[in-house]
């Protein structure tokens, strides 16, 4: 099985450094950039099976993908970015202050009528569970978004969501798994932007909060 993860391209909200969480987002003049390049530069990839966040800026930056094709798309909310409650559409900083108030880890810290990443990685596992055990020997394309899909990828490779919260994942970046026969993970790629070059900013986001912002140092 082959599964191809990618995020959304960028947003007025990252290059703002505001919280989006599950708000819609509106795709940045770079961001609907990098998702022409990415159809352009992906038009012979043929998935079985397309899954993508319902949330705008996931279903923009796929729809340029979708020209003169006939795939069908699932659009679900269960790959929706980690929902930040009360925080969403304030600045990064407001995270930050309420995490360091809270004294807990990125991990644990749930704000205020969102999730914590605990929730979403456990939402993100039973996605996967689902594509793994219906679409095995398949080619899958999941759009998704920054921290939904650091926990898939956590989830993935066995390895801790604060190794992969430190872990580049460029907007409308490319991470690809090669799955055997049992579902399991034999080979791996993570953040490929090639795609992207020449742009101004290589695929990277003014930062922005669409899964976590920076811890400060």
């Amino acid at each position: 099985m082959k599964l191809s993860l990618v995020r959304h391209g960028q947003t007025v909200e990252n290059s703002s450094n505001i919280i989006q969480g599950q708000q819609p987002g509106e795709l940045s003049p770079l961001g609907i950039l990098q998702a022409e390049r990415f159809a352009s530069h992906f038009t012979s990839l043929a998935p079985d099976s397309l899954y993508c966040s319902d949330l705008k800026r996931a279903r923009d930056s796929l729809t340029p993908f979708l020209r003169e094709r006939s795939d069908t798309v699932v659009y679900t909310p269960l790959i929706r970015e980690r929902s930040f409650g009360v925080l969403e559409g304030k600045e990064g900083q407001h995270y930050l202050n309420a995490l360091q108030q809270a004294q807990q880890s990125r991990i644990e810290f749930r704000p205020p009528g969102g999730e914590n990443f605990e929730d979403l990685s456990e939402r993100t596992r039973k996605f996967l569970d689902g594509i793994i055990a219906e679409h095995l020997g398949q080619h899958v394309l999941v759009l998704s978004h920054g921290g939904t899909l650091r926990a898939m990828i956590a989830h993935l490779t066995e390895t801790s969501l604060e190794e992969l919260l430190r872990t580049d994942l460029h907007n409308m970046s490319v991470s690809t798994f090669s799955l055997d026969s049992r579902g399991e993970v034999c080979e791996y790629s993570l953040n490929d932007i090639s795609h992207l070059a020449g742009l101004d900013d290589g695929g990277r986001s003014s930062l922005g909060v669409d899964a976590v912002p920076p811890s400060p140092r």
